[in-house]
């Protein structure tokens, strides 16, 4: 455990440089821009006005979808599984609160930047080269960016172009850590 509270300022620094990224590639870059799409302006307000007046819960919806399993074999599920359309709705039960958000999502990038930094004191010594700091780091960090969502998004067939913006958030998002904990990663003399 002491080895990784030497890591202190390479957590800190690749959380909040992977929080910057995360803000620069919504809102400054927009590369997210069609990830989500908005519904037609009168359907839009059909879709809301319907799930206010049905009383629909917060949760994720699937659509069609029978209510028991036994349901599934009814022609009434058949013929709306043939025709469509099929798809996912989720309801929120307030508008979303963005300060908690980020504040949850900073959260997750420490605990990855800590995860990775766990990896590191367990795979390399202090002292220990910038590349082979750089490889394992970026390595770990980009598979926690890219790969934890991805069940989801293949089962729940996320679009492609959400996809790849996804992967190219990890991959800056990797790289960023890497560079990070290589270039302070702590010396032998350091460690002694």
């Amino acid at each position: 455990m002491a080895e990784l509270t030497r890591l202190w300022l390479p957590i800190l620094l690749a959380t909040v440089g992977v929080f910057i990224w995360s803000f620069l590639s919504w809102m400054v870059l927009q590369i997210h821009r069609n990830d989500i799409r908005s519904l037609p302006a009168d359907a839009n307000d059909a879709v809301m006005g319907l799930i206010r007046d049905k009383g629909v819960e917060p949760g994720t919806y699937m659509f069609p979808m029978a209510e028991d399993r036994k349901d599934y074999q009814s022609e009434w599920f058949t013929e709306r599984f043939k025709t469509g359309p099929w798809g996912m709705l989720r309801v929120q039960g307030s508008a979303p609160n963005f300060g908690k958000n980020l504040a949850l999502t900073a959260l997750f990038y420490l605990v990855v930047s800590v995860l990775v930094g766990y990896v590191l004191v367990s795979a390399r010594e202090p002292g220990a080269s910038f590349g082979s700091v750089f490889q394992i780091a970026a390595t770990v960090a980009i598979m926690a960016y890219a790969l934890g969502g991805m069940p989801n998004a293949i089962f729940f067939a996320k679009e492609g172009v959400a996809w790849m913006t996804d992967l190219l958030d990890a991959v800056v998002m990797g790289l960023l850590t890497g560079v990070l904990f290589a270039a302070l990663w702590p010396s032998a003399a350091a460690a002694s």
